[in-house]
């Protein structure tokens, strides 16, 4: 496989898992992505604000329908301020990314 040669657009589509408004928005926003890109695209969806319990208003298992019911393969929760699952989110759409470009580069 040329890498070179492949192209894929990568995104992850965060919201706050204190406001649940900002999960109500990821549908939007994932039509306006597959209506822009052409060819290849992963997304990955990232709940940010783990670490605030008390404050939580977006369980996991509700993001995890909304990304399945829009198609996303991954869904993770992450914690910018504590680190946590943060490169894990950025490896799982690498991951995503070569693992499109090596079926894409199967197909030609």
């Amino acid at each position: 496989m040329n890498l070179a040669q492949c192209t894929n657009n990568a995104f992850i589509l965060v919201y706050d898992v204190t406001k649940a408004e900002t999960l109500e928005s990821v549908a939007g926003w994932c039509d306006q992505i597959r209506q822009s890109i052409n060819e290849l695209g992963s997304l990955i969806l990232v709940g940010n604000k783990c670490d605030l319990k008390e404050e939580r208003q977006v369980s996991f298992a509700a993001a995890a329908k909304v990304a399945e019911d829009l198609g996303i393969a991954h869904h993770i929760e992450v914690s910018a301020r504590d680190d946590v699952n943060v490169e894990q989110a950025f490896v799982t759409i690498l991951a995503q990314c070569l693992q499109q470009a090596q079926q894409h580069s199967d197909t030609k």
